[in-house]
């Protein structure tokens, strides 16, 4: 989980919600679980998207009826948990994810609002994360994982850890948890594993389908873009000086997702895992 105090700039924000959204045609924006053997292709990466959230809900316990979705991105896993006859309670603090579908849908109740600033008064029998640990305050969440779940009740984590044998200073800026700092730091507050998958290779493919979109299609734009302008340098200046703050956040958002598509590097140095907890009071000694 990371610092919740480093939000997001909203427009890098919009800018993947909109291309993955509208240029890809994609539902959701998690990063799929693909076969061995598939060929890098958009249907494919839409099948393998669908897999997971097939093989995510499949981890659900039969008796978790009030769901509580942290960070529910498009909604996506939301409707399919509704639509198997679960109560959702959806909560995401991001602009740009209002504006993506009808947000009042049978079963899910929508809450615009971050995980530690949640105040409902009720509890749930499951928090789901899928990929959203890593925008999270560690301290808080886990108190509010805490604090929303039944005695009994499970808490689903779906997303990218560090490798606990990688350096800090070698994991990627975007991680901000190891696997093994997660499940202890789950144990002081009551949570402990009771199932455990390593789904690293099977998402793989996805960064290397990214970044081969990225170098055919948005690399090239971004270079006929700059090459219009430079053919005309007084337009261009101006549209240089006009969108200044613009082509910053471009800059930034093409750092950050050469990092995140780079398979090698993340091979090296993380783990995306599925970590399913339990809260048991009984058995676990709770930190003051």
């Amino acid at each position: 989980m990371a610092d919740g105090t480093r939000d997001a700039d909203p427009r890098d924000a919009n800018l993947e919600l909109l291309f993955c959204t509208n240029v890809l045609g994609l539902r959701s924006l998690h990063y799929g679980c693909w076969i061995d053997g598939e060929e890098l292709s958009l249907e494919n990466f839409k099948a393998a998207q669908i897999r997971y959230t097939e093989q995510l809900i499949g981890l659900v316990p039969a008796d978790a009826h009030e769901v509580l979705d942290v960070g529910c991105g498009t909604g996506e896993i939301a409707r399919v948990l509704a639509a198997r006859g679960h109560h959702v309670t959806a909560i995401s603090p991001d602009n740009a994810h209002w504006k993506i579908g009808e947000r009042e849908e049978a079963g899910i109740a929508y809450v615009r609002t971050r995980f530690e600033d949640l105040n409902l008064d009720r509890t749930f029998d499951l928090i789901l994360m899928a990929e959203s640990q890593n925008y999270i305050d560690t301290a808080r969440g886990f108190a509010q994982c805490r604090r929303y779940l039944r005695d009994g009740g499970h808490l689903l984590v779906s997303g990218i850890f560090g490798r606990a044998d990688v350096p800090r200073a070698d994991l990627p800026a975007f991680v901000e948890n190891t696997d093994a700092g997660f499940v202890s730091g789950a144990a002081e507050h009551g949570l402990h594993v009771v199932s455990r998958q390593d789904i690293t290779t099977r998402v793989l493919p996805t960064l290397d389908f990214c970044r081969a979109t990225y170098e055919q299609y948005v690399q090239p734009t971004i270079g006929i873009a700059g090459l219009w302008l430079i053919r005309r340098p007084v337009i261009g200046a101006l549209v240089r000086l006009a969108l200044k703050n613009e082509r910053r956040a471009l800059q930034r958002v093409r750092g950050y997702y050469l990092d995140r598509f780079d398979a090698a590097l993340f091979a090296r140095t993380c783990r995306y895992l599925t970590l399913l907890f339990v809260r048991d009071d009984a058995h676990v000694k709770i930190r003051p």
